[in-house]
């Protein structure tokens, strides 16, 4: 015997007086604020979901995430800086202290003992009325946002190491080094000074 199902699993109850979002999923309804997520019964109390259960049960914080759109981050490169990029992450500024060569931390699979290394927690600072302050842990630490991050900046990295590369190589030819040696020198091949 099928049944039908005229109720859908995850709905979106929008907010309540004391600042929660509701989203009801099946028969329980999920309350969440500041990142927490409870669960309100049929008292009318909330009780804190714990971190086991949310890792047991990862398909309540996709949900979350998928209904408050937490997902949805999205960066776009601005300038580059001296001592790194400066990018708009969901309309707020951050400066990603991070060179435009491998870095560990940054990159995967860099392994070279001297390569720089680049720290989330300590690389990262957000611009707040021409203010630098350090960017909020929680959020450095998100693998959407560090996605979003990575996604923008290494095309620009990968210019500015190509760029840089182009520069120390900048002679076409032997004729032209030897012509550029030559006029710095101010003399010909045989060592004649030019008049």
């Amino acid at each position: 015997m099928n049944k039908t199902f005229d109720k859908p699993f995850r709905e979106d109850l929008g907010l309540d007086a004391a600042g929660f979002h509701r989203i009801r999923m099946g028969n329980t309804v999920y309350c969440v604020k500041n990142n927490e997520i409870y669960i309100l019964n049929t008292a009318g109390e909330l009780n804190r979901v714990d971190e086991a259960t949310l890792t047991a049960k990862s398909w309540i914080r996709r949900n979350v995430n998928e209904v408050l759109g937490a997902q949805k981050i999205t960066a776009r490169f601005i300038c580059r800086l001296s001592h790194g990029y400066k990018v708009d992450v969901n309309g707020t500024e951050y400066i990603i202290k991070v060179s435009a060569d491998f870095s560990k931390g940054f990159d995967r699979n860099v392994f070279e003992k001297n390569a720089p290394t680049f720290s989330w927690l300590n690389c990262v600072v957000v611009v707040e009325s021409g203010m630098h302050k350090a960017a909020p842990v929680d959020l450095v630490n998100s693998l959407p946002f560090q996605t979003a991050v990575k996604s923008v900046l290494n095309p620009q990295r990968k210019l500015d190491r190509v760029t840089r590369h182009h520069s120390f190589d900048q002679w076409r030819s032997k004729r032209e080094c030897r012509d550029y040696r030559n006029k710095q020198h101010n003399t010909d091949a045989s060592g004649t000074s030019f008049k």
